[in-house]
């Protein structure tokens, strides 16, 4: 976990939050300049943008739950896999995003709101990509048990 720049889970949940604040707030300012001028664009990013706020939420409840899980639970039980689901499907859904707002991104002309959009979803794969090491690690750990409930 200390490679993945917080020491401890609480921790890893406030950061995404806090970057995933920065992305919608970018998201939210690039579809307030664009709005005018490209509408379909403006649509998918506030879509974007929208869609990221709420998982926020969720990946934060869910590295809350893998937090809570007693390590005795863990050693005998193995991972939350309840919440490592909920967590594979977030950060499928972040690789998603991030595909929707390049795509969004090719369709502008300006250069500029070009750049953020590709720096958004490249925030958004770096988001996806800690969550997946995260993941790893949470399912790495050995359980007496774990192997029936997989």
């Amino acid at each position: 976990l200390f490679a993945l720049g917080a020491d401890d889970d609480g921790e890893l949940a406030m950061d995404h939050e806090d970057e995933s604040d920065d992305i919608v707030e970018h998201l939210f300012d690039v579809a307030e300049i664009e709005d005018d001028e490209n509408g379909a664009v403006t649509d998918q990013v506030r879509s974007v943008a929208q869609s990221q706020r709420i998982a926020s939420r969720t990946v934060k409840s869910v590295v809350d739950d893998f937090e809570k899980r007693s390590r005795v639970t863990e050693f005998f039980l193995g991972t939350d896999q309840d919440a490592a689901a909920r967590l594979t499907a977030e950060i499928s859904a972040m690789q998603s995003r991030a595909t929707v707002l390049e795509s969004a991104a090719a369709a502008l002309a300006d250069p500029d709101m070009k750049r953020i959009l590709l720096d958004q979803a490249a925030a958004l794969r770096a988001e996806a990509a800690k969550f997946s090491t995260y993941l790893n690690t949470q399912n790495a750990g050995f359980s007496l048990f774990g192997w029936l409930f997989q």
